[in-house]
């Protein structure tokens, strides 16, 4: 199965190289994952050792801060290496204020490649954020001892079907990692069903609520407080396509949309902004994109955000959130970061992504779990004129948080003690 694997990926590579050459043209930010993505890593330019930290996208990126801020003050004579798979993971990582941490794209899973880059980084470690199963990775990482730790690992049900179609493969691939550390027992069950050492599997806190606890107040934007005034601020963030339109579906039903509501559309996906505004037009909305200044004027009513790195700080102003990829069957996003914000939370019915974080903030009524787009229509007007609900709501999301904060601590002494023991 491996090596068919291989043949798979090998036959793939023509297309891929065609299809980031294309990306390219429509997006320059795609030019350094091109090179980086066949093996050329331009990017380390001393001597020290390296901790190589895996983190596909922004989600990822984010959870490891706590962890990456621990690795580089209790390790300063290590570099510190963090590999994303997309472009809005780049992005979130030069958002993070940590001098001296590289970043790089993760190269594709090739034999060739994947030796070229390990002989370009000798990681000393590989720290991978929650769940990505890379054969020839973890493979050749086995062969020349770098042990291979997942951290905060999950598993998606769509996921652990996938899995279970390859099992052999999925088995060979996981019985090369060093220790697998799920963010719940739900999670480690389903890892215990894919693994021949059941011993490698632990559960610890999961990182997100460190980091969601460690999220400071950001500046608010004051051309954006002086176009809301008084009205009242509805965002849907990380939303995806087909459900955008939903959404604003809902709020243009609402009493007086238009005029007593201010909106705010953060997709998941920047690039699907322009998108979004044509469809916000159609619908009767005044919208505006936030790369756009020649666009802000006191009619808008909407704001749709084309780029990344600012959603935390809209949290903090807005009376209601929407959690997006929950009123399409994504799995959702994570639901800390407005909860750390002591907002008052709307979330769809898909919620497996973030199955325990969604059970902590259920069971402590901080969250409103509403079954498609109509019940929205119901919800949202009576937590807008209800705000000792709002506040009542926050208070107890942010109470989440705190409670469940710890997981940095545990993993700590954990890879702690797998670095110094591959410490040369």
């Amino acid at each position: 199965m491996y090596y068919l694997y291989v043949l798979i990926i090998s036959l793939l590579i023509p297309i891929e190289f065609i299809r980031q050459l294309i990306r390219i043209n429509s997006n320059l930010a795609y030019r350094n994952r091109l090179s980086q993505t066949f093996g050329i890593i331009p990017i380390i330019k001393n001597h020290k050792p390296i901790i190589w930290v895996h983190a596909v996208s922004v989600g990822e990126v984010q959870a490891s801060v706590p962890l990456i801020s621990h690795l580089m003050s209790s390790y300063p004579e290590y570099q510190i290496l963090i590999t994303t798979v997309t472009v809005t993971g780049a992005q979130s990582v030069s958002a993070i204020d940590m001098k001296g941490l590289i970043h790089g794209y993760l190269p594709v899973d090739h034999p060739l490649i994947i030796s070229r880059f390990l002989r370009q980084t000798k990681p000393t470690i590989l720290i991978v954020m929650e769940t990505e199963i890379w054969p020839v990775l973890y493979h050749k990482c086995h062969q020349i001892t770098v042990p291979v730790i997942i951290v905060n690992a999950r598993i998606s049900d769509k996921s652990f079907k996938q899995y279970q179609i390859v099992a052999g493969l999925t088995k060979t691939t996981l019985d090369k990692v060093s220790r697998i550390v799920a963010q719940s027992q739900h999670d480690a069950d389903k890892f215990k069903t894919l693994i021949t050492d059941t011993n490698k599997i632990s559960v610890m806190k999961n990182l997100k609520f460190d980091a969601a606890a460690s999220l400071g107040e950001n500046i608010y934007n004051e051309y954006l407080s002086e176009l809301v005034g008084s009205r009242a601020v509805l965002l849907a963030a990380s939303t995806h396509a087909n459900e955008e339109l939903k959404l604003l579906g809902a709020f243009s039903k609402l009493e007086n949309p238009f005029e007593n509501n201010f909106y705010i559309i953060v997709p998941r996906h920047p690039e699907r902004a322009k998108d979004i505004f044509s469809m916000a037009v159609n619908t009767g909305f005044n919208p505006f994109l936030f790369t756009d200044k020649d666009s802000r004027h006191k009619n808008c009513n909407m704001l749709i955000v084309d780029s990344i790195g600012i959603l935390t700080q809209l949290y903090t102003k807005a009376d209601v959130v929407f959690m997006g990829g929950t009123l399409v069957p994504v799995g959702g996003h994570n639901m800390l970061e407005p909860a750390v914000a002591s907002r008052s939370i709307i979330t769809g019915p898909y919620t497996e992504n973030f199955r325990e974080v969604y059970r902590l903030l259920n069971e402590s009524h901080a969250i409103i779990t509403v079954m498609d787009e109509n019940e929205l229509i119901q919800v949202i007007p009576d937590l807008l004129k209800d705000k000792n609900t709002r506040e009542e709501m926050g208070a107890r999301a942010k109470q989440v948080v705190l409670e469940n904060q710890g997981g940095v601590d545990d993993i700590k002494m954990l890879l702690d003690s797998y670095i110094k023991t591959t410490k040369k």
